[in-house]
């Protein structure tokens, strides 16, 4: 869902209910593993000039999961959330700077038993675009 708040301003709401299930199982063996029963986002989108534009979203992603390597259990890793930035620089027509930051605040979760999610990350990058 998006809600155009004011000229330039845009609100984001998104969830998405992913409680994935084999089929040629019965429970609790229908479970697959890693597979979030949820996802949440909620996002800001700033354009307060036509060449620089600002955003943020939270990102939640809900509980998974998982045999456990050893004993084949099956557990569950907890919920958790994630917060994201993003900066676009247009100086000229068809040239677009952009920075993102992922994990701003370098939370540490487990994406998978054993695996700890990538902390805070940088991306910089370039597009240009003829038209």
């Amino acid at each position: 869902l998006t809600l155009r708040a004011a000229r330039g301003l845009d609100l984001l709401l998104g969830y998405a209910w992913l409680c994935a299930r084999r089929t040629d199982a019965s429970a609790p063996d229908d479970r697959l593993a890693y597979r979030p029963e949820h996802k949440g986002l909620l996002g800001v989108v700033a354009r307060p000039t036509t060449w620089l534009e600002l955003s943020s979203q939270l990102r939640a992603i809900g509980p998974q999961h998982y045999r456990h390597p050893v004993t084949l259990a099956w557990e569950r890793m907890p919920t958790y959330g994630v917060w994201d930035a993003r900066l676009a620089l247009r100086p000229l027509r068809g040239l677009e700077l952009w920075g993102r930051a992922t994990n701003l605040l370098d939370v540490s979760y487990q994406s998978k038993v054993g695996y700890p999610g990538p902390g805070r990350t940088l991306w910089l990058g370039l597009r240009v675009w003829v038209g």
